[in-house]
């Protein structure tokens, strides 16, 4: 029903992506099944970063920030965390996030592996101010144990 849905909103007979976007973030407030979230979060980076750009997101942040605070399920909680990083833009956040890659906060239950802290070194160089994305790649080059 919702690949549908987003074909409607594709073809402009359906909701208009704004609208699309509000559903999915409320479907994903009460949906539990690892694959739907996983769909829900694919979904809704899509509509953020192609189709919705004049809206501030960060409800969206705050979201899935108290879902990657707020789940048992490990890898529930990194697909939180992985979707988190990469719609993050407020500052607010990126300190948090930055936080974290620092191991100067923790999140319960969250450890990242080497290439998930990669991931994320990565992340906020692209969001961060230029001297201090170059400052954290710089870092993170230097802590890679694997040097394939």
């Amino acid at each position: 029903m919702l690949i549908n849905i987003w074909e409607s909103m594709l073809r402009k007979d359906g909701p208009t992506p704004k609208d699309l976007l509000a559903s999915l973030e409320a479907v994903l407030k009460t949906e539990k099944n690892p694959l739907i979230v996983d769909f829900l979060l694919d979904e809704i980076e899509t509509l953020r970063w192609r189709f919705v750009s004049d809206v501030t997101f960060a409800d969206l942040e705050e979201t899935l920030w108290k879902f990657v605070n707020g789940t048992s399920d490990k890898g529930m909680q990194m697909s939180y965390f992985r979707a988190l990083q990469k719609n993050a833009l407020s500052q607010e956040m990126l300190l948090r996030l930055r936080n974290i890659w620092e191991d100067k906060q923790t999140v319960k239950g969250l450890t990242l592996s080497e290439e998930e802290k990669i991931n994320l070194a990565q992340e906020l160089a692209l969001k961060l101010d230029g001297k201090t994305g170059m400052n954290i790649l710089s870092k993170q080059i230097g802590l890679i144990k694997n040097p394939d």
